[in-house]
């Protein structure tokens, strides 16, 4: 079964936003998400340890975000020649990483 399928037949039962992101998450998200499920008083420590850092990097995510909706939200729709703009960076950005 595609995950296209899986996901429209969670929409059409009621399931909730986070059934619908489960299923399209990568297979890695268990291990990404291990800090939120591990000790919270552990977490705790950690992001008051490092809270300018994480202040800062939640900013950036924010205007990255930001920027998203207000091209996904535009009157008259999105322009998918700037939306191909942006998705070509990020995955260069992800080639460059590797």
């Amino acid at each position: 079964m595609t995950v296209r399928k899986r996901c429209s037949r969670a929409a059409i039962a009621g399931a909730d936003d986070w059934t619908a992101t489960r299923t399209l998450a990568a297979s890695g998200w268990r291990d990404t998400t291990r800090l939120a499920r591990g000790d919270v008083a552990m977490g705790a420590g950690i992001a008051a340890t490092n809270a300018p850092a994480i202040a800062a990097r939640l900013h950036r995510f924010r205007t990255v975000i930001d920027g998203w909706l207000a091209d996904l939200e535009q009157p008259g729709g999105p322009d998918e020649a700037a939306l191909a703009d942006r998705l070509t960076a990020a995955r260069d950005r992800l080639g460059d990483a590797s």
